[in-house]
């Protein structure tokens, strides 16, 4: 980059420059995606697992919040989905909690929609899943 370059345009190199500016500044920001998981799991566990709260949390508007994430191949609720199964497998470690604590835990209000849930995200119920982990 520090080199001269032998015939070089600097009016195509401004307009290069601009445009890189301004794919950049529309590009999905991974950070971004990766926050919104890891500030999900924790929403989920205080029971405010909506996305306007998410947004809020990530200093974003919701509809801004929603492009990065379809920018990025991801939909609000893969990102529930998969926060929640990773605490429910978390939290099915521990035989001191029950399949009701747990599916409250996971924001669920009952436990059968919960073991619905589960079974579609891994094939097992939990209790079977819980089994196969001891």
């Amino acid at each position: 980059w520090d080199r001269p370059i032998v015939g070089a345009d600097a009016t195509l190199r401004a307009i290069l420059e601009r445009h890189g500016l301004h794919l950049a500044a529309r590009a999905p920001s991974p950070a971004l995606v990766d926050h919104a998981r890891t500030t999900l799991a924790a929403m989920i566990g205080e029971g405010l697992a909506d996305i306007a709260t998410l947004a809020r949390r990530l200093g974003v508007t919701p509809r801004t919040l929603q492009r990065k994430l379809e920018a990025e191949g991801v939909a609000y609720s893969e990102l529930l989905d998969q926060a929640r199964r990773e605490l429910a497998c978390a939290y099915l470690a521990d035989p001191a909690l029950s399949v009701e604590e747990i599916a409250a835990l996971t924001g669920y209000s009952e436990a059968s929609a919960f073991s619905r849930a589960f079974r579609r995200w891994t094939g097992a119920t939990p209790l079977r899943y819980r089994r196969s982990r001891a």
